[in-house]
């Protein structure tokens, strides 16, 4: 029931556009990585099981395909929308370095280069270095977007994605220390959060990589960290704070018996 449920929304979804699709579609690992570690299932298993929900999704995805060609062909009678010309946008979207993309993110980086007192003589060397890395400021950009706002009463302040990210990855690799001495089982809920957590973060950035040409789009491409990464963020700072009162509850109901 799962998996039919699962391949229909994933072809609802397609049929509805091909936007962020590697990151919705490869989601489905992050509750099968932290569902089966906590169930003591072989990581074996767990790769089955995501590799059987990833093909399913191909699956959804390849019959949306199908579907719509069959409308031009049929029903709208548009040959400008073949099998080809399909390819050929997912070529544009995929492999190009933008789809209309402007020269602001070389203009911004030339502006600050002359302001260190960078000689103009330079810029069209620079400019030749300055397009393959579009790519880069692009993701630096969608690490400046707000991933939640704090409502103070002066004004509100808006706490970046990339603070979640960093902040992530700090508190990964600290956990990893310590069940490294402490010889932590994957079953533990923390050791299984952790896990699934990194792998959304490492979800997150596939659509980044697959649809490079169609990451243009910086006022609204930061939703790619929300589609599974985030939530998953937010769950483990939950989880850690609930855990660090604990310890606190416990370390006072000790202190109060000695006492």
């Amino acid at each position: 029931m799962l998996a039919a449920c699962f391949t229909l929304v994933c072809l609802i979804k397609c049929l509805c556009g091909f936007d962020y699709t590697t990151n919705i579609f490869a989601a489905v690992a992050v509750p099968f990585i932290y569902y089966g570690l906590r169930r003591g299932v072989t990581l074996r298993a767990i790769a089955a099981r995501v590799l059987g929900y990833g093909a399913l999704s191909v699956v959804a995805f390849l019959a949306a395909i199908a579907l719509q060609i069959m409308q031009f062909s049929f029903v709208q009678r548009d040959t400008n929308n073949s099998l080809s010309s399909f390819l050929t946008e997912v070529r544009r979207r995929t492999l190009s370095n933008g789809e209309g993309i402007s020269s602001r993110y070389d203009d911004a980086v030339l502006n600050l280069l002359h302001r260190l007192h960078v000689s103009t003589v330079h810029d069209p060397g620079i400019e030749r270095w300055l397009v393959p890395m579009r790519p880069l400021l692009r993701y630096f950009r969608y690490l400046s977007m707000g991933a939640v706002t704090v409502r103070l009463p002066f004004r509100p302040l808006q706490l970046p994605i990339g603070l979640f990210v960093a902040g992530f990855l700090v508190a990964f690799f600290i956990w990893r220390q310590r069940s490294k001495r402490k010889m932590t089982a994957c079953t533990d809920r923390g050791a299984a959060l952790m896990w699934s957590s990194l792998a959304a973060l490492a979800i997150s950035h596939f659509w980044i990589v697959a649809a490079n040409g169609h990451m243009t789009h910086t006022f609204f491409n930061a939703i790619v960290f929300y589609i599974p990464f985030l939530p998953m963020a937010y769950v483990a700072l939950s989880f850690g704070i609930a855990s660090a009162l604990r310890r606190v509850s416990a370390s006072r109901v000790l202190a109060t018996r000695s006492a």
